[in-house]
């Protein structure tokens, strides 16, 4: 430190600064010299500050001497440390004195405290705590306060993101400095929330952190993947393992009937559109669940990703944060040195899992034994029988090695520089992702990826600017059909795909070639992807901010569906034709959220105070093509080449949004914590008078570990918060324009003209759905935070559904939107467990465990009996019910599927004649029981592994008895179905015996959908990611001028326990399973 003297140093009060003022307050001059010179000035803001009685006309003049003349006769000293000065009064300061034989009266002045972090950065905003007096007051943005203290009070400074510390004052002086440390404890890591940030010891809200460590640690290509079974109360379902593929997931249930389920999702501070893109107008979302917009976001540009569940945490986003907010940071430059940052990984991937199918031998014989059931001969010259007659039954040919038997590629590369003063710190970053799958061709998913990012500070801390922008450019091509389905149906004798001169064989007509369908009907996604945010904050007053978050998203999609002729069979069309299919979406969208914040001292408390509005719009634009007989097949990428041509009408939805919001918080020392959210809708998806909705929240927290009665339990409890939360949402997910009359151009015309037809009536009289949220929680910390639990349970009510209410036949509708008091409950129980197991100085331990125990019911739907939905739902069931035919098994004589209706009456035909949607007796939950994840980190010096395991229980499809039809006929099927069907009388089986025939009693008693036997209860436990990194030795490091040096190897998806008979339990049988992938990466610094 250097304190004002005649002589110098040479640090930053040497700068020349010049300045013009007859006269001027101190604080008046103490700014300007804060301006001209980038310094800092700490001072009491007394009324001595105040006065204009100071001269001060001074040029080129060094910064010391300015402060020393402006300072005289002021019993004032000044000093400075790095670019921070510090203004106080001088020790000899007398008292005046007292009358005589009067003692004097002695005040205990307060004493000048500052926090910052270790680096020396003013921690603005920091809590300090006087234990003995009970006082306590917050940092101002020079991370400044005054307090009285005496010797051998208790000071308890704390601030978010960083440890607590507790201090005995020895001494007291005129000023005192604490630091404070980055905490490494979860409790107090920075959790990211609407608007702000908090700690997870100081929130009151139901938010779960997943941080870019974890996210890193995973070699996929979509986010939300990334997320599996690292957050309770979110549900993730993979559709398929095709690369780019939809997800589905949810956050604590279904609450809508008709409307969307989806979470609101935000990337840095910017709404993103995360509709799954039908890519093919219909083809593939049958076959692969259509295509995730989430696939643009890089996950290698997170920070974090934070997940909001209960009322306190997403009412003050509205009716958008209904089902939920998922929040995605991503990172930001760091101040220090330019540096040069590299994460390269490559890898492999095969297809998890494969079905036992029969071999020939075995075919053959299931064929044999199908036409002896059915009483016919096969060598009959009017049966077909392909497989029996004309192909060689001595040929053998395992079809999943064949069609998805390959090797996927994966190969990662992200390259960034970042660095910057204490000032500004800037970040760019270029990243490449490619993906190839396991089918015959060159399919694959690769993306291109750049990201720029600034953050600024001005050198008085008044203006802040933090502006980041990302574009994503996604190119995806897989084959229309799914190839995997043909891996399984296919017979093992089926004739070779190419004939001997390389083209495709068509066996005569008796053979659907796959590779024709694979490799010659292609489907493509480009996607162009551009998020720009930019957050301004400005400090109008000691405590108040004045904030603006903006934001401009656009989002291109351009989708082509191609059938050349070459894979058209030339014995099954005539005549023959190739087609294509373009689309394209164009998603444009803005948003800007003003907003003050202001912050004080209140009692001995904090107080914090927000109060904003939303501007949002988002345009949709889709324009489709549908176009036939082109001249060649070289030609079909241009439309306008084709003879026939259909031209779609455009459509463009316009959707716009605005609100006000504010938020109140009350921290009553780190104790007693109260936080109030608010906010009024508009919607444009609203008719005139209903546009408008209110929302909001309240939010309690207690940290009952820092009463008296607690301590006496420290150290066994050492951490206690119980915290609840209620609140109001809202929902406006019903599409745009839902409200008016509206039409479409119709399919048909006369006379040569265009035609226009309704397609829905007027209604502006719907209003809002409701949804009610409960939440409370119980977190417990143990031998110093060693052992931590937290015990979740939450209720959630949505009401006034939006649903289409019938109408009748005469009207030309089917239905009328509108409201009803239909509710929706999901209730749950979420546990969470984090243990330090083992931790010394070489080697440590940690474990974390979650469960989650979701339930969804109907709870109320007035005359649903009389409803479009009469056949989906019933009340008090779940939204993911089945309403089943009643199996009651195989028939011992028979050999054929025994079903029973309603009136407790055995038959074999399952047919409109014979069964009604009453005889659905069976009502099933396919929705997921329970689910978590397990993971456990263990490093041993330089070594780290980690290991995650999810599971999950669920009743879903178990089609591996259908699939891919009927057991008998020409297709093949598991060696599970084969030794376990019904061949003579008096025997038990699970499966009936063989048919070949559509007419037999077995084929028109087969297992559909419909019925009881297609479903199962089961339930995984995946080995999800494995992950094993060495980190160089420092002194290698140093000698290769580098830092954060590693190898590392991931594993995702290796191994699963179940008792699922089919391929996959998470994707089912018919979808591609996931892929098991192995990956080696290295990453430094330089």
């Amino acid at each position: 430190m250097l304190t004002a003297s005649p002589g110098y140093g040479q640090g930053k009060e040497q700068q020349r600064i010049s300045l013009d003022y007859s006269k001027a307050s101190l604080a008046t001059l103490f700014e300007a010299i804060e301006k001209k010179a980038g310094l800092v000035i700490m001072y009491e803001n007394t009324d001595m500050m105040k006065q204009e009685d100071v001269q001060a006309v001074f040029r080129n003049r060094k910064v010391a001497e300015v402060m020393d003349r402006i300072l005289q006769n002021k019993n004032l000293k000044w000093s400075i440390l790095g670019r921070v000065i510090r203004v106080e009064r001088r020790n000899d300061v007398k008292n005046d004195a007292a009358e005589p034989g009067v003692p004097a009266y002695q005040p205990v002045p307060p004493v000048r405290i500052y926090i910052t972090s270790l680096e020396g950065q003013a921690l603005a905003g920091a809590s300090v705590i006087n234990r003995k007096t009970n006082k306590s007051g917050i940092t101002d943005a020079k991370g400044m306060l005054d307090l009285e203290v005496s010797a051998g009070d208790v000071l308890v400074v704390s601030y978010v993101g960083y440890a607590t510390r507790e201090i005995t004052v020895k001494d007291v002086s005129p000023s005192l400095r604490f630091s404070l440390q980055v905490s490494d404890s979860k409790l107090d890591e920075i959790q990211v929330i609407a608007y702000g940030t908090t700690s997870r010891r100081l929130n009151t809200g139901a938010v779960t952190t997943v941080k870019a460590a974890d996210i890193e640690k995973q070699p996929v290509g979509n986010p939300i993947i990334a997320l599996s079974g690292r957050v309770p109360g979110l549900s993730i379902q993979q559709t398929t393992g095709v690369p780019g593929a939809a997800v589905r997931f949810n956050i604590r249930g279904l609450n809508s009937i008709s409307g969307a389920n989806d979470p609101f999702i935000i990337i840095d501070g910017v709404p993103f559109n995360s509709t799954n893109i039908n890519m093919s107008q219909g083809n593939t979302m049958g076959a692969f669940g259509g295509a995730s917009a989430l696939n643009s976001i890089n996950t290698a540009d997170i920070e974090s990703i934070e997940v909001l569940k209960d009322a306190d945490a997403t009412a003050i986003y509205g009716s958008r944060g209904a089902n939920g907010v998922i929040l995605i940071t991503t990172k930001k430059g760091k101040s220090g040195k330019t540096g040069l940052n590299v994460n390269i990984y490559q890898g492999i991937g095969k297809v998890s899992r494969k079905l036992d199918l029969l071999d020939t031998r075995r075919y053959l014989d299931m064929r044999y034994e199908a036409f002896a059931n059915d009483g016919v001969d096969w060598r009959a010259a009017n049966v077909t029988a392909n497989d029996l007659k004309l192909w060689d039954t001595t040929r053998y040919t395992d079809w999943q090695d064949v069609l998805v038997g390959g090797t996927a590629k994966y190969t990662s590369a992200q390259v960034g520089l970042s660095g910057g003063n204490q000032h500004t710190q800037f970040t760019l970053n270029g990243s490449y992702w490619k993906e190839t799958s396991v089918f015959p061709g060159e399919f694959r998913d690769w993306k291109l990826s750049g990201r720029f990012g600034v953050n600024h500070r001005s050198a008085n801390d008044r203006l802040r600017v933090d502006f980041s922008t990302i574009y994503t450019y996604d190119n995806n091509l897989i084959p229309s059909f799914n190839p995997f389905t043909d891996a399984l149906s296919l017979p093992p004798n089926a004739p070779a795909l190419y004939k001997e001169d390389g083209s495709i064989n068509w066996e005569g007509g008796t053979f659907y070639n796959p590779i024709a369908y694979t490799l010659g009907t292609t489907q493509s996604l480009k996607s162009y992807n551009l998020n720009s945010s930019a957050l301004f904050s400005y400090r109008l007053f000691k405590s108040v901010w004045l904030k603006a978050n903006t934001g401009y998203s656009k989002a291109d999609f351009n989708t082509v569906s191609l059938t050349p002729k070459s894979a058209v069979n030339p014995f099954f069309y005539y005549p023959t034709s190739n087609k294509g299919n373009y689309a394209t979406i164009q998603n444009t969208g803005w948003n800007a959220e003003p907003y003050l914040e202001y912050e004080t001292k209140l009692y001995q408390g904090k107080l914090s105070v927000m109060l904003g509005s939303t501007f949002q719009e988002q345009v949709r634009t889709t324009n489709s093509i549908s176009a036939s007989d082109f001249l060649d097949d070289k030609l079909m990428n241009n439309p306008a080449s084709a003879k026939n041509v259909t031209v779609s009408p455009t459509g463009i939805v316009k959707y716009r949004y605005n609100a006000v919001f504010g938020r109140l918080n009350y921290n009553f020392q780190n104790k007693y914590i109260a936080n109030l959210t608010m906010r009024r809708d508009g919607s444009s998806r609203f008719g005139p008078g209903r546009q408008f909705g209110n929302f909001g929240a309240v939010g309690l927290a207690w940290i009952f570990s820092e009463e008296g009665f607690a301590k006496r339990f420290a150290p066994v409890l050492s951490y206690g918060k119980l915290r609840a939360s209620y609140g109001i949402t809202g929902s406006d997910a019903i599409g745009d324009y839902a409200f008016l009359s509206t039409y479409s151009v119709s399919a048909t015309a006369s006379a040569d003209r265009v035609a226009l037809k309704p397609d829905r009536l007027y209604n502006p009289d719907y209003g809002w759905e409701s949804n009610k949220k409960m939440d409370i929680e119980l977190e417990l910390g143990f031998l110093e935070n060693r052992l931590m639990l937290s015990v979740n349970y939450y209720r959630n009510r949505s009401s006034n559904q939006l649903v289409g209410i019938p109408m009748p036949a005469m009207t030309g509708f089917t239905s009328i939107n509108s409201n009803l008091p239909a509710t929706v409950q999901n209730t749950g129980l979420e546990l969470t467990l984090n243990t330090v197991n083992i931790r010394n100085e070489n080697f440590s331990w940690n474990t974390s465990f979650n469960l989650t125990v979701p339930r969804n019911k109907l709870v109320a739907y007035p005359n649903l009996a009389l409803s479009t939905y009469a056949t989906s739902y019933v009340v008090g069931y779940p939204l993911s019910l089945e309403m089943l035919y009643d199996y009651v098994g195989v028939n011992s004589l028979t050999g054929v599927n025994v079903y029973r209706d309603r009136n407790g009456k055995d038959t074999s035909f399952i047919t409109s004649f014979f069964f009604t949607q009453a005889d659905r007796t069976i009502l099933v939950n396919t929705g997921p029981r329970f689910y978590g994840g397990i993971s456990n980190e263990l490093q041993y010096r330089n070594f780290r592994l980690d290991i995650q395991l999810v599971y999950s229980r669920r009743t879903r499809n178990n089609d591996i008895a259908v699939l891919p039809g009927v057991a008998g006929r020409e297709n093949n099927i598991t060696a599970y179905v084969f030794n376990n069907s019904w061949r003579n009388p008096g025997e038990e089986a699970l499966f009936p015996k063989f048919t070949q025939s559509t007419t037999s009693p077995a084929y028109r008693s087969r297992t559909s959908s419909s019925s009881e036997a297609y479903f199962t209860d089961t339930y995984y436990l995946r080995l999800n990611n494995l992950s094993l990194s060495w980190t160089l030795p420092q002194e290698w490091q140093r000698k290769l001028h580098a830092s954060n040096a590693r190898v590392y190897l991931l594993g995702q998806n290796l191994l699963t326990f179940t008792n699922f008979k089919g391929v996959d339990p998470e994707t089912g049988t018919t979808s591609m399973p996931l892929m098991r992938v192995m990956t080696a990466g290295v990453q430094f610094n330089l």
